[in-house]
C-alpha cells in the first residue's frame, strides 16, 4: 500500500491510517449526530387593564426582548396579533417589550416570570403592558 507522503500517519495494529481522514469523518459524524442547544419561548404581547381591555388582554404590535441571565439579548418585531416566537440559547431569560399602542412605545412591558428554556423545547410566557 503506497501512502502519501507529508501527511500524518497513525499506525494501529500494524494498520496505517491517515490522520486527516480520521479527524475529518469525526466532524463529519458529530455535527450531523449533534442535537440543537437551543429552544423556544413564545407568548403574546398584552395590553391589560384599564376600560378598553377584555379580561384575555388586548394584543399589541411592538418588540419582545428575551435578557439572558449573562447578559445576552435576543430581540424579535410583534405583529399586531401580538404573538411572538425567539428561538434562543439553553439558559434563564427575562422578558421585555415595548409597543407603540402602549405610552408611544416609552414604557417598558415585563413578562411575568423568569422562563428556563431548554433544548428542543418551547417555553410560554406573555409580556404584559399594565393599563390603568
Amino acid at each position: 500500500m503506497t501512502i502519501s507522503k507529508g501527511l500524518p500517519q497513525l499506525r494501529l495494529r500494524g494498520r496505517v491510517f491517515l490522520l486527516p481522514a480520521i479527524v475529518g469523518l469525526g466532524l463529519l459524524l458529530s455535527a450531523c449526530g449533534s442535537p440543537s442547544s437551543t429552544g423556544t419561548i413564545d407568548g403574546r404581547l398584552l395590553a391589560f387593564g384599564g376600560i378598553s381591555t377584555s379580561l384575555k388582554g388586548q394584543p399589541l404590535a411592538g418588540h419582545v426582548k428575551a435578557m439572558s441571565s449573562k447578559g445576552k439579548s435576543f430581540a424579535t418585531a410583534v405583529s399586531k396579533d401580538g404573538i411572538f416566537v425567539l428561538h434562543v440559547p439553553m439558559g434563564t431569560y427575562s422578558l421585555s417589550g415595548s409597543s407603540p399602542q402602549f405610552g408611544g412605545g416609552r414604557y417598558e412591558c415585563l413578562g411575568r416570570i423568569k422562563v428556563t428554556v431548554s433544548m428542543g423545547t418551547v417555553t410560554k410566557d406573555n409580556v404584559v403592558c399594565p393599563e390603568k
